[in-house]
This record gives C-alpha cells, sequence and structure tokens, in this order.
C-alpha cells in the first residue's frame, strides 16, 4: 500500500461520544518535510479530544477517489480559559551582550492545569516571550552550552497581563567554582540617603522566596553601605529588612575574582492605609531617569514637586535613583492619574538599565513593574492609577523594535503535550492572543521520510 496521503483532523468537546465531520484536511506530500499550523477559532476554556487519522487516496475502477483511513492517534488537551505573558531577556554577566539560543524553560508550580515544562529559545537579541495559562505561578530556567544555569523562581502570571521580568544576566562557565565580592548600598526611598542597620540576607536564585536557605548575611554600616565577600559565583536575591520599613527584594549576581558593584538599592518607609509610594530605580545609565504624575492639568514632576495631597520626594540626576512619589489619597484630587517615566539625560535607555517601578500601599508591595530590555523610547507608560479606588490599570507601553521582531501579542509559543502512547507522533499545543479574540493552535509536525501505511496503520513523528 502507498504511502499517507492527508491527514484529517477532528474534534470534540470532553462531552460528546462522537466527533462527526473532520475540521481540516491536511494535505501531505510524501518524501517530503510537511509542517501545517490550523487554528480553531473562538475555543472556549474547557477539555477538548483531538484525533488525526491518515488517510490514503486511491482510485476505483471509475477513476474516483476512494480514501482509505488508518489507525487514528488521539489526543485530549485542556484549553486555559484565560491567558497570560511571561517577557524576558538573558545578556553577558560579562559585557551585556544578548546571549541568543539560551534554551528557556517555564514550569508550573501550582499543577492546576496538568502542564509540563515549556521551553523555547532566546532570539538573536537574547529575548524571549511565553504565553501560558494565566493565575499560575511558574519557575523559569535559562540554560546555555559555555554559561552557568540560571534559575529564576515564582513568577505569577495574571489573567490578560504581560509580565517583563528582569532581565537575566547569564554567567561564562569558566567563572563556576570560583568566589568574588558584592557591594551595594541600601538608601532612604524618601530621602536618597543611607539608612544603617539594615540586615541584608542573601539566597540563591532569582526572585527567591524567602522559605529558601539563607547563604550569606551582611548588616548596613552608617552610611547604609554593605558588602558580600566571598561568595560563590552565581545569580543571588538579597533581601533587605528593618524596622519600620517595608522589606526589599532585589537580584544581583556575584562572579568570581571580580568585585561586583550593586548600586544603590531604595527601600521605603512603612506607609499608612490611605497612602500610596512609587518608587522609581535604574542603574548607572543614564544618569536622569525621571517620574511624572499627571491628570487633567496636575502634573507632578521635577519642575512641580507638589500638588494637593501629593509629594515629588527625591529627584535623582546622577543614576541608580531613587525617584519618589507619595501620594495622600484622602487629600489629592479624585480621579486617575497617569504614571510615566522619561528619560532626560545620559547615555544608555530605559531598558538597557534594568530600570523598574515599585508601588508600596501600607505595608506592602502593591505592584512592580520592570521595563522591557528592548524597550528604546524616552517616554515609558507604566500604569494608571484611581486615587480614590486605589486601582491601578497596566499602560500599553509601545513595544520597540526589536520587541516587535517577536510578534508581540500575537507571538506564537508551543506548549509540548503527552506522547500518544500508541504512536512515535506528537502534537504541540500553542496559544495566542490576537485583537482579544482567543484562539487555539494545534501544530502537527511530520516525518521528513515517506509515511508507509502498513495493515492499514500509520506512523507519524517528530
Amino acid at each position: 500500500m502507498g504511502g499517507v496521503d492527508e491527514y484529517w483532523l477532528y474534534r470534540k468537546s470532553a462531552g460528546e461520544s462522537d466527533y462527526g465531520e473532520p475540521m481540516i484536511r491536511l494535505p501531505f506530500e510524501n518524501g517530503a518535510e510537511s509542517v501545517t499550523c490550523f487554528s480553531d477559532d473562538d475555543v472556549q476554556g474547557g477539555r477538548y479530544a483531538y484525533k488525526l487519522e491518515g488517510v490514503v487516496i486511491l482510485k476505483d475502477s471509475g477513476g474516483n477517489d476512494v480514501p482509505i483511513k488508518s489507525k487514528a492517534a488521539e489526543i485530549e488537551i485542556e484549553v486555559p480559559a484565560s491567558l497570560g505573558t511571561i517577557r524576558g531577556s538573558v545578556k553577558s554577566a560579562i559585557d551585556e551582550r544578548p546571549v541568543e539560543g539560551a534554551v528557556i524553560s517555564a514550569t508550573p508550580i501550582d499543577d492546576q492545569v496538568g502542564l509540563k515544562s515549556v521551553n523555547i529559545p532566546s532570539n538573536s537579541y537574547g529575548m524571549f516571550e511565553f504565553v501560558l495559562p494565566a493565575d499560575v505561578r511558574y519557575d523559569v530556567k535559562i540554560s546555555k552550552d559555555g554559561y552557568m544555569d540560571v534559575q529564576y523562581n515564582n513568577v505569577s502570571v495574571p489573567a490578560d497581563e504581560v509580565i517583563n521580568i528582569e532581565t537575566v544576566l547569564q554567567i561564562p562557565s569558566e567563572y563556576e567554582g570560583q568566589r568574588g565580592n558584592a557591594t551595594g548600598r541600601i538608601v532612604n526611598a524618601l530621602t536618597g540617603g543611607g539608612v544603617q542597620g539594615v540586615a541584608i540576607n542573601v539566597r540563591r536564585n532569582m526572585n527567591a522566596s524567602e522559605n529558601e536557605q539563607v547563604v550569606k548575611s551582611a548588616i548596613t554600616d552608617g552610611y547604609g553601605n554593605f558588602a558580600l565577600n566571598e561568595l560563590p559565583t552565581g545569580n543571588y536575591t538579597a533581601e533587605a529588612k528593618t524596622d519600620g520599613f517595608i522589606p526589599l527584594y532585589f537580584n544581583f549576581v556575584c562572579i568570581g575574582g571580580r568585585n561586583v558593584s550593586i548600586g544603590d538599592k531604595p527601600i521605603t518607609p512603612t506607609l499608612s492605609s490611605d497612602q500610596i509610594r512609587i518608587v522609581l530605580s535604574w542603574g548607572a545609565d543614564p544618569r536622569d531617569l525621571d517620574s511624572h504624575l499627571a491628570m487633567g492639568s496636575t502634573h507632578l514632576y521635577y519642575g512641580n514637586r507638589n500638588a494637593a495631597g501629593i509629594s515629588l520626594d527625591t529627584d535623582n540626576v546622577t543614576g541608580y535613583g531613587p525617584e519618589t512619589i507619595t501620594i495622600n489619597t484622602n487629600e489629592a484630587a479624585a480621579g486617575v492619574y497617569n504614571y510615566y517615566v522619561y528619560l532626560y539625560s545620559g547615555s544608555g535607555s530605559i531598558g538597557s538599565s534594568q530600570t523598574k517601578v515599585r508601588v508600596y500601599s501600607g505595608d506592602t508591595l502593591v505592584k512592580e513593574y520592570n521595563a522591557p530590555s528592548s524597550f528604546s523610547e524616552r517616554t515609558w507608560n507604566v500604569f494608571s492609577i484611581d486615587t480614590r479606588a486605589k486601582q491601578i490599570t497596566d499602560s500599553a507601553s509601545p513595544l520597540s523594535r526589536s520587541s516587535r521582531s517577536l510578534g508581540g501579542n500575537n507571538a506564537e509559543v508551543q506548549m509540548i503535550l503527552e506522547d500518544i502512547a500508541t504512536t512515535k507522533k506528537r502534537m504541540m499545543c500553542s496559544t495566542t492572543k490576537s485583537s482579544n479574540k482567543k484562539q487555539m493552535f494545534l501544530r502537527i509536525l511530520m516525518m521528513l521520510r515517506t509515511l508507509e501505511c502498513m495493515s492499514n496503520e500509520f506512523i507519524a513523528g517528530a
């Protein structure tokens, strides 16, 4: 019997007994590789079964096509009710050049949807993007030959939001096993002055939780300075904690044989429940980023540092920050204010400087924003805030050219599903969001070799 001429694809919901008519027929040219995607529009959240049948088209005595079906391969998949996005980039910790071809794995911590790890490569800009089931926490691992592995833990993915994680600085393997030093300073977000007596606790991996083992500790001196000496090469999370301040967490690298400067890290005094504080921080360059908060004729920035119930507490022009705005919601004019960051002067860009915005209320970090590493515009629209409802809405910031090269919100991301036990075939499910319309893509990868039908069975593979 000859090779497969086409595939027929069927779908049914979990509660249906029969597949009915095929959704689509996928032509296959024997002896050639065939990679086909189809879109299943407006699929709602739920569980679905798909069946793939290889079909050989024969001719009867009258010259009419007679399809002969092979044995079917089936798979069940869970379509998430909502999606979110993790976006990030990988750079060398030595020269901050993009790391292309790193394998980025996202593994669900909360196994709510039965997903396995999702693997994608970083592109030529070192960038990556996952579109994943929302309301699930993920651990992200970055691997690349010639570099040490990096673990970025506890990434929460809210529905319909894009989470830009911090730029991952990957350390070349040649430094593994060596020890180095890291120094920094804890500053008061209200004044920019050093804070004495802050306990610094260090844990392995990026974004590590406070439940992880502490591997190094230090106390800040009278100027807020701290030193972490003889620390093994790697990526770390530091916790800065002292009475009267909200705990601060930040990531850093330590490189064997080197003294790494972490820079200034802002810690904010505890607030009352009717106060909101916005703290902007960044790297050494650009030297001057400005915080702006605006609503109608009210515009708070370095040239106008006070309005009713609102104050620009610090204005930094020499790098690192902080720039801090405090809102007393009971005194500020009611309404929706827009918060944005403007690059006033200096080399580099908002994206290249690990720019971060933290929003606090009471004794809690309410929201945290990392500028996309590719962001090259002078103005970063971060969020809007309703001062009465205390509701924060993320702004839709423009993407830079390199970010658009990923496909923006239409980027297709593969989620490897269970192998079908009776065949060598593997299906991949991808999800995408475009113009608020949910679609599900099922990618079918077929072998380069000619597929033969033997005893009315077929073998397909990836």
